[in-house]
Parts: C-alpha cells; structure tokens; sequence
C-alpha cells in the first residue's frame, strides 16, 4: 500500500511537470558562457528535470552503500559480541557448578564425619529404669 502511493505521487507530480512544459514551449536563449543556444523551454525544463533526477539517484545509491556498510560492520560486531557473551555465560555457569560440587563434596563429608561421631556415641542405653 504504501508503494501504491509513492506510485500515484509520482504520476501526479509527472503529470504536473508535464503540463507546466507544455505550457511552456517558447524558444528561450541560454548563455553557457563559452556558447549561447535557442531552445524550447520544454527541453530545457526536461533535462533540468533530468540532472537533478541523476544527481539525486547518484547521492542516494552513495548513501545506500555507506549504510550498507556500516550495517555490515554493526552486524559483524552484534556476532562478536554475542559470541563474548555466550562464552562469559558459560564460564560463569562452569564456575558456578565447581564451586556447587565442591560445597557438595564438603556437605557429604561433614555427613560422614557427623555419621562417624554418632556411631561412636551410639552406645547401648539401658534406658532410664535400669538402676544398677
């Protein structure tokens, strides 16, 4: 849809020029400096029309190429950093997981040891009856 109207402006504003030039079709005089011609006005709207048509696709494909390369070098850099960061993540959560096996390889011990005292302390008990 929005093509559809850059598509009619475009042909309203053809429309206008090609109106406003034939209009204007007297021979008019131009001076170039080194050279002076006669020329239907029309001719010379037109290929005014022209040049700045030229110079305005040569100034915007110049500028479509410079962004092109500036998204390609930010594309470039977006991966990189990505990359950074995976490898950041990764380090962190292999870090993490040695130092929650190494609390785990603690716990298991001080368990061992706890076990170890109960076992010694666990001494048959006669219960609170027995007076002897």
């Amino acid at each position: 849809m929005k093509n559809q109207g850059k598509l009619v402006l475009g042909l309203l504003l053809t429309l206008i020029i090609v109106v406003f030039a034939v209009l204007n079709v007297a021979p008019v005089k131009i001076n170039f400096g080194f050279a002076e011609v006669k020329w239907p006005l029309i001719i010379i709207i037109i290929g005014s029309l022209l040049i700045g048509a030229i110079i305005t696709a040569l100034v915007s494909t110049s500028t479509s190429v410079a962004h092109r390369k500036e998204q390609k070098k930010l594309q470039q850099q977006l991966k990189e950093a990505q990359g950074d960061q995976q490898k950041q993540l990764q380090e962190q959560v292999q870090k993490q997981t040695k130092q929650y096996k190494d609390q785990i390889a603690r716990k298991n011990q001080e368990i061992k040891g706890l076990k170890a005292q109960i076992a010694q302390a666990d001494v048959p008990d006669d219960g609170p009856n027995n007076l002897s």
